[in-house]
């Protein structure tokens, strides 16, 4: 499993993002994910997500392509369905990344 990077992101600050992070990061001990939990500024977002492998995101409504995965952080504050959420981002973190392709001279 490659080292994958985890956004996290809410619309309202950093309070709640940081908070949903901190979950994650114990999630992610717990479970042996190698992964690294950044948080950036919703109003920020396009300038933070490349590199990452999976947005995390607390918004009421967001309906831009980031490119990457996208899923709820509401149920990491409120535990409703946070087990399938977490089985969500077990299957994207586990999930193989896209090979670049080979380069020829």
């Amino acid at each position: 499993m490659a080292h994958k990077v985890i956004l996290v992101s809410c619309v309202s600050g950093t309070a709640t993002a940081e908070t949903t992070a901190a979950k994650i990061r114990k999630i992610a001990a717990e479970r042996k994910w190698d992964v690294s939990v950044k948080v950036a500024e919703f109003r920020k977002l396009k300038e933070a997500v490349p590199g990452c492998d999976v947005l995390v995101q607390i918004a009421p409504s967001d309906p831009t392509d980031y490119g990457i995965p996208k899923i709820s952080g509401v149920p990491f504050l409120t535990g409703f369905e946070l087990d399938e959420t977490i089985e969500t981002l077990d299957k994207i973190i586990k999930a193989e990344s896209p090979k670049e392709p080979e380069k020829t001279d």
